[in-house]
Formats: structure tokens, sequence, C-alpha cells
């Protein structure tokens, strides 16, 4: 099956699983920013496994099938996106990076913003760690909210392979920011770490000035307040 087939396929399937019901609630729930076909994700697995034992891609189709993906109104083909790409991560060329901002950049939430961040943009650092520093140096800098968002949980899933010192550095940059999602983002970072090194963010939230969200969500599950 090709790339143009698997897309004709997850199209038909996905509306044809529409619940005009359940798409309400999810719009709603997402304050109504996004159109939805109305389909959970546990009903969304089934649609989508399948595809992965016939859809043998290379960079070139993998890129294209996620392009015409994102384009599509409902927010589940965004979801479906970012599953396929992180299913095919062997897949990606270094050029992947710019797909991924334009996903981060571009019907911008925080539902693919956190699932796009630790399982692509993490992901996507690992293998290609010569092009790391200067995406996160220009992405950390931007006055684009969610770029910032994505460079400070990124590692979400590094555990003892996390960079405390950019770890360190991107939060103290953003601390003393007045957007929600940043001050949430920075306490989740570091809650996070901390189930890997309780005293490295003990120490770390003791001597930064962080905002009060930011450091009740980080200390949120450790012995101190």
């Amino acid at each position: 099956m090709n790339e143009n087939q698997v897309l004709s396929t997850l199209l038909a399937s996905y509306r044809h699983s529409a619940n005009a019901h359940k798409a309400i609630g999810m719009s709603a729930y997402m304050r109504n920013q996004f159109v939805f076909l109305g389909i959970s994700a546990p009903d969304r697995k089934p649609l989508i496994q399948p595809l992965f034992k016939v859809f043998k891609p290379n960079a070139n189709s993998l890129e294209w099938l996620l392009r015409q993906l994102w384009e599509q109104e409902e927010r589940e083909f965004h979801y479906a996106a970012i599953v396929i790409a992180s299913h095919y991560k062997k897949y990606w060329d270094a050029s992947f990076i710019e797909v991924f901002e334009f996903w981060i950049t571009t019907n911008s939430w925080w539902d693919s913003v956190d699932t796009i961040s630790s399982h692509c943009i993490g992901p996507f650092f690992e293998r290609f760690p010569n092009v790391k520093r200067t995406v996160l140096d220009r992405w950390e800098n931007s006055p684009n909210m969610w770029l910032n968002r994505a460079c400070i949980i990124h590692q979400l899933q590094y555990k003892s392979k996390t960079d405390t010192a950019y770890l360190a550095r991107v939060i103290s940059m953003h601390s003393h920011s007045s957007e929600f999602f940043i001050q949430k983002a920075i306490g989740w970072a570091l809650r996070q770490y901390a189930k890997t090194n309780p005293e490295w963010v003990i120490q770390f939230v003791a001597s930064t000035e962080l905002k009060p969200l930011s450091r009740r969500e980080a200390l949120k599950h450790l012995s101190i307040n």
C-alpha cells in the first residue's frame, strides 16, 4: 500500500466512524478551537494499526503522508499524523524537524504540542544530536509560546539521559513568563525528572526563582512544599 492509498483509507475509515454527539463534547473540551469527528483514542487505534503492516514508506513518502494528514480540518487526523510519525521513526531524516516545527506552530494547542514534544521532538534529537543545539537555540528564543514549551518538555522521557544543564538553562530563561502553559511546562518537566533525580529537582527549585504554579507542580509528589 502506498502513501496515497494509506491517506485514502484513513480519510474514509475515520469519517465513516464519526460520531457527531461525541464530536460536540470533544470540541468543547478543546474550547471549540478544532473540528472533531468524534472518535475517541481507543476507537482510533484499530483504524490505524492495520496500516502499519502494509505501509512501508521511505522518508519522502512518509513526509508527504504526514503533511497531508495535518492539512485536514478534523483534529483526529492530526493525532493520526503524530502516531504514524512516531511509529516510523527509523524513516526520519534530518529534514523532519521542519515537519515537527510546522506542527507545533500550526493548529497549536497543548494536546498536539505535548505529544509532538515527547514522542517526536525528544526522539528526533536523540537520533540527530548534531542539529539539536541550533534548533533549540532558535526555539527557546522564539516569540512562539509553543516552541518555548517544546524546548522545556521535550526531555520528558529521557530519565537518566536528561541534559540537566540544558533543562536548568531553558527553565531559567522562561521562569518569569506569565503564560500559563509555560509555567505548567516548567513544573511538569521538573516533576517528571524528579522521578529520576529528586535531589536535583529539590535543589534546583530551592535555588531558582519560579512562579508559584511552576514550583507547586515541580514539588507535587516530593516530601517538601
